[in-house]
Order: structure tokens, then sequence, then C-alpha cells
């Protein structure tokens, strides 16, 4: 079994580890490409705004005039965040303590 994998490893020119670390660094490439696009939601919230309109439930909501540029950066600081807990790997643990109880155990 294990000279099975070594021969694996071979022919596709790369170790178990190899293959770790690139999967780790594309994770934090993923990670920061969906930070930068997070952070031109916040940035941009005024000019997202004026291109695509006003958000009527947010106008009401979150206050008169001001209230779709705040939904939006709020979303952009969850996006950032969201993408903050995929790139350090804590996702599945915070995915699992909100939805866990509909699955049942985790094996």
């Amino acid at each position: 079994m294990v000279e099975h994998r070594i021969r694996i490893a071979e022919i596709k020119g790369s170790t178990p580890f190899q293959s770790t670390i690139i999967f780790l660094n594309m994770r934090f490439l993923i990670g920061l490409i969906i930070i930068a696009a997070g952070f031109i939601l916040v940035w941009q919230a005024n000019w997202i705004v004026q291109n695509f309109g006003h958000i009527p439930w947010a106008e009401k909501h979150l206050g008169y005039e001001g209230g779709s540029r705040l939904m939006i950066k709020l979303i952009g600081l969850l996006v950032i965040f969201i993408a903050m807990l995929y790139m350090f790997g804590f996702i599945e643990g915070v995915i699992w303590s909100i939805f866990g109880s509909l699955f049942g155990k985790r094996s």
C-alpha cells in the first residue's frame, strides 16, 4: 500500500507533503482574492449605489439616504471575515457549530 502511494506521487511529480503545501497556498491565494473583493465593496460603496441604485429595504431599516451604502459596506466586511475564516481553516468549525444539529453527530 505504501509503495503504491509512492509510485503515484512519483508519476504525478509531487509528494503528498508538496500537494498539501500547494493546497494551503491556493487556499491562501483564494482567500486574498476574496478579501480584495470585500475591500472593494467597502471602498467603492458609493460608486456601487450610484451605478446600481438604492436598496429600498436598506434605506428603510438602516437609515434614510445612506442605508444602501451602509448595507454594502456591511456585506463587504462580512465577505472579508468569511474569507479570513476560509484562509485559516476555521470555516468548517463555524459551519458545524451553526448547522451541526441539523445533520447529526460528526463522525
